[in-house]
């Protein structure tokens, strides 16, 4: 179905340009390409075929249609996969109010033929109905008419500086973005700029978009307001469970990546949301050296926050993936030796009423040894040890590897006497009032963070003398 209804806009797009021309489709589908030249036993599948006949029919042109392996076919099949992010448009109710305002617009520069808001419109690739493509090539369409300007963001500040080259009569369309480099142009501090006479705004939250052919905005939406219709205390769960879905831990990377490259894109006029802002900053990351693990970081938090990108969009990423491994290898840090770690313990016994420097210390000594991550580490209690006969259990009560929460107990081994026991003692002694092993100083009530305990296990290691 999907391969007759590509033959039909094809030739339905292109039936002008076509005419009386010889026309050769090469296709993947074995049945579709039988169902175009004989017809089919399926009246649906065989409408489509009797529509393509009768425009061919109207062109006076020869069609032909041969099927192709698709290891031949592999350029067209991947972009019929595509998806285009930036065909959305301004709701009805929206261009009704502006030109009600400011008078009907002559021809709509941006749009295709599902979303145009004049008869004259101007499409980005040849598509039905399409009075030109690519609004920068024509300059004579900027002059002498109304325009009707709703750009992608990407290209706002082209088309506001064609438009004042020009002097350009227009309505221009845009959202409230205050980071973007066309804001401080169009809304000056106490005043509007001169080319600027009139403006709408409309409040926050206002739903003026049609989404466009990407569905998965729309569907949310949709699902969105239908549980709300049927049961609006359910709304809030929804919202949890899509929040919920990763680990807290999962989450902080995945907005911290994702952060990054919002202002990255912000910073170059780029919308983040968009699958070419992705792939433009991969490529910033693969420049600068980073890992592959970072660059699937990015991707995974691009699919969480905004959606998959489009098939094509995925394979270019994937290629940019495979060039990092080619890179310059990274040097990881080597082992830590247990040298390091009595350094530590030696520096911290020769300043006994120094908290953090003996938190660190122990933390350090503790880690190594039971082969702890930070994480489990700072959210050991003191309930979580049990000391016998010269072993140390320590319960791990939330382990990022233990996928069914049930926790592990690993054993440390300690002589007595030893540097480390007496670091232990007199820790505990300090530490007595907090049920956490490793509290914060300023909430004892609250264990540490993770990212203040390696701060503090920093600056330790520089006192120490100790080389991470």
């Amino acid at each position: 179905m999907r391969e007759l209804r590509a033959v039909e806009f094809a030739v339905s797009t292109f039936e002008r340009e076509w005419h009386n021309l010889s026309i050769v489709f090469y296709g993947d589908n074995q049945s579709a390409m039988i169902i175009l030249r004989k017809g089919s036993m399926k009246r649906e599948l065989n409408e489509i075929a009797r529509r393509v006949e009768k425009m061919r029919e109207r062109m006076g042109a020869s069609f032909k249609f041969f099927w192709i392996p698709r290891e031949m076919n592999a350029e067209a099949d991947l972009a019929s996969r595509d998806v285009d992010t930036d065909d959305w448009s301004l709701q009805g109710w929206v261009f009704d109010q502006a030109t009600n305002k400011w008078g009907s617009p002559d021809i709509d520069l941006f749009a295709d033929e599902n979303n145009a808001k004049c008869v004259r419109f101007v499409s980005r690739l040849p598509c039905r109905g399409a009075a030109a493509v690519d609004a920068f090539s024509l300059p004579f369409l900027w002059t002498g008419a109304l325009l009707w300007c709703v750009p992608p963001t990407a290209l706002l500040c082209k088309t506001l500086a064609w438009m004042r080259g020009v002097r350009a009569r227009g309505i221009l369309g845009l959202p409230y973005w205050t980071s973007h480099p066309v804001f401080p142009r169009l809304f000056l501090p106490d005043s509007s700029p001169p080319f600027v006479k009139d403006y709408l705004m409309f409040p926050e939250g206002t739903q003026i978009l049609n989404p466009g052919s990407c569905p998965i905005g729309e569907l949310l939406r949709s699902i969105y307001g239908t549980v709300g219709q049927t049961d609006p205390s359910l709304q809030p769960l929804l919202v949890q469970s899509i929040e919920g879905a990763k680990a807290s831990s999962t989450m902080r990377v995945y907005s911290g990546s994702f952060d990054k490259l919002r202002a990255y894109a912000r910073e170059r006029g780029l919308d983040p949301a968009c699958p070419t802002s992705l792939v433009i900053f991969s490529l910033r990351q693969v420049q600068e050296g980073k890992s592959l693990a970072t660059l699937k970081t990015l991707s995974a938090s691009f699919n969480h926050f905004v959606a998959s990108p489009p098939p094509l969009v995925s394979q270019l990423l994937s290629y940019v993936h495979q060039s990092s491994r080619r890179q310059t290898t990274v040097s990881h840090h080597g082992h830590v030796p247990r040298s390091h770690v009595d350094r530590l313990v030696q520096y911290a016994s020769q300043n006994p009423h120094d908290l953090p420097v003996l938190r660190a210390a122990m933390g350090a000594a503790l880690a190594f040894a039971a082969l702890l991550r930070v994480s489990e580490l700072v959210s050991l209690r003191w309930d979580d040890l049990n000391w016998s006969e010269g072993r140390l259990g320590v319960r791990v009560r939330r382990a990022k590897n233990d996928q069914f929460g049930e926790g592990r107990e690993t054993f440390v081994s300690i002589e007595d006497p030893s540097p480390v026991l007496s670091l232990f003692q007199q820790y505990r002694s300090l530490t007595a009032s907090s049920p956490w092993l490793f509290p914060s100083l300023t909430i004892p009530e609250l264990p540490i963070k993770p990212d203040s305990f390696r701060q503090d296990l920093t600056q330790l290691c520089s006192r120490a003398g100790v080389e991470r």
